[in-house]
């Protein structure tokens, strides 16, 4: 009752009726608000349907002024995870924050590039390995070179000897290990957007510390997807006798015994991840 006592008075309120008039309509409006003391009253500018179909924002300088604390401009963020959980887990504890707001959330980065054009991101949180196989890295370059303005910060568990090559490449803002706190993460989300670049260092390992060139991991790379000494030397136009050579300087690098035993060395310990897509 007392709800549909207040609608009725201020639908009597002339200038109410004509604000809301206008606004319905898809008119800008004006709404005159009487101080607590005698002053003139505060006149707020409301846009109506029309202007916001058009772009148009409110002024910093209007009666309003500058958006501050909990009004304070939102950070929108796209997850991208494969794993429901961790993505689910990572929605609730972003949107906890005074200042993000998760826009959307994905199992497939192939998916990546038309949800920013669709929700206008300000950051992508982006999985290196996602649903379906589809690489994080790749999603990465192809927002990127769409629209440099959106950041986008790469994150994995696993200790892929070439992902922060990959991930700097692809032209992405960060790239973070999943092992680390969610407090860790919002912050580096919280500078990343601020403008720093947030990349480790490469791990070490038995494999990362051994100092292969980007060639000979290639070839270790080949190795682990079963491909032949005849098909390595075709993929990457070189002879067989070169790929031999190659092979033992790799053996000799690393200290293993055999190309075999150091590629099941690598899968087993996530050094080199097979079939990634560069």
């Amino acid at each position: 009752m007392f709800v549909n006592r207040v609608a009725k008075n201020l639908c009597q309120d002339p200038e109410l009726s004509q604000v809301l008039s206008d606004l319905d309509a898809g008119r800008d409006a004006t709404l005159a608000i009487a101080a607590p003391f005698p002053a003139a009253p505060v006149r707020y500018p409301l846009l109506g349907k029309a202007s916001f179909r058009q772009g148009r924002r409110l002024a910093h300088d209007s009666p309003m002024g500058p958006p501050t604390g909990r009004c304070a401009r939102m950070h929108r963020i796209i997850v991208i995870d494969d794993q429901a959980m961790l993505r689910d887990s990572l929605r609730v504890a972003i949107s906890l924050q005074q200042d993000m707001e998760v826009v959307a959330t994905l199992s497939d980065a192939a998916l990546a590039l038309d949800a920013v054009e669709e929700t206008s991101p300000d950051l992508v949180l982006m999985d290196v390995f996602t649903e379906g196989g589809h690489s994080g890295i790749v999603a990465t370059r192809e927002i990127k070179a769409a629209h440099p303005e959106v950041r986008v910060l790469v994150m994995t568990s696993l200790p892929e000897i070439t992902f922060v090559r990959q991930v700097r490449e692809a032209g992405a803002d960060g790239f973070v290990y999943k092992d680390i706190s969610t407090t860790d993460l919002l912050t580096i989300i919280r500078s990343t957007m601020a403008g720093y670049s947030t990349f480790p260092s490469e791990r070490t390992g038995d494999l990362s510390d051994s100092g292969l060139t980007q060639e000979e991991v290639r070839i270790v790379r080949l190795f682990c997807e079963a491909k032949s000494r005849r098909e390595i030397a075709q993929e990457l136009c070189l002879s067989e006798g070169t790929v031999k050579r190659r092979i033992s300087e790799i053996l000799a690098k690393t200290g293993y015994d055999s190309i075999l035993h150091l590629a099941v060395d690598a899968i087993s310990k996530g050094y080199i991840v097979p079939r990634l897509e560069e």
